[in-house]
Parts: structure tokens; C-alpha cells; sequence
């Protein structure tokens, strides 16, 4: 059983919701990273001017994932490396 579920019933859940509500409701913009997030803060009774949209994204021209023949692969510093991140 996960943590969520043996304790999604507690009254903090309600105390974590007013409190996120109020810190939302008290700032002067929240940025989310998607048009569904929006509309659920939007519902929320979030001022609709003060969200704003910034999807994750990635420029894969400047990032793309290192290639077998790598020079960096090849000079045996991440040789049989585990790298997260």
C-alpha cells in the first residue's frame, strides 16, 4: 500500500488545499506548465490573469542525447557509469 493511500482521508488534506488556495489567490503571478494545469487553477477560483503558461520544453538542436561514438564516451570517464541527470 502506498503512503497516499493510507493517509489520503486525514483533515491536513483539506488544511494543504485552503493553504495552497490562499498562497495562489495571494500572489502577484503563478507559472504552470500547461494549459490543463490552468484550467484546474482557473476552477480553483484562480484569477485567470495570473497564470501563466510556460510548457517544459527542450531545444533538441542544442541538447540531443550523446551518441555511442562520442569522443566523450570514447575517453573512458563515463565508461561503465551509471549518470543521472
Amino acid at each position: 500500500m502506498f503512503e497516499r493511500e493510507i493517509y489520503s482521508d486525514i483533515s491536513l488534506k483539506r488544511l494543504g488545499g485552503k493553504l495552497e488556495k490562499k498562497v495562489l489567490n495571494d500572489s502577484a503571478a503563478t507559472l504552470v506548465v500547461s494549459n490543463k494545469l490552468k484550467e484546474y487553477l482557473v476552477i480553483q477560483g484562480i484569477s485567470k490573469k495570473k497564470i501563466f503558461v510556460i510548457p517544459n520544453a527542450v531545444d533538441c538542436c542544442l541538447f540531443n542525447p550523446i551518441s555511442e561514438k562520442s569522443t566523450f564516451i570514447k575517453s573512458n570517464v563515463m565508461r561503465d557509469k551509471i549518470v543521472v541527470g
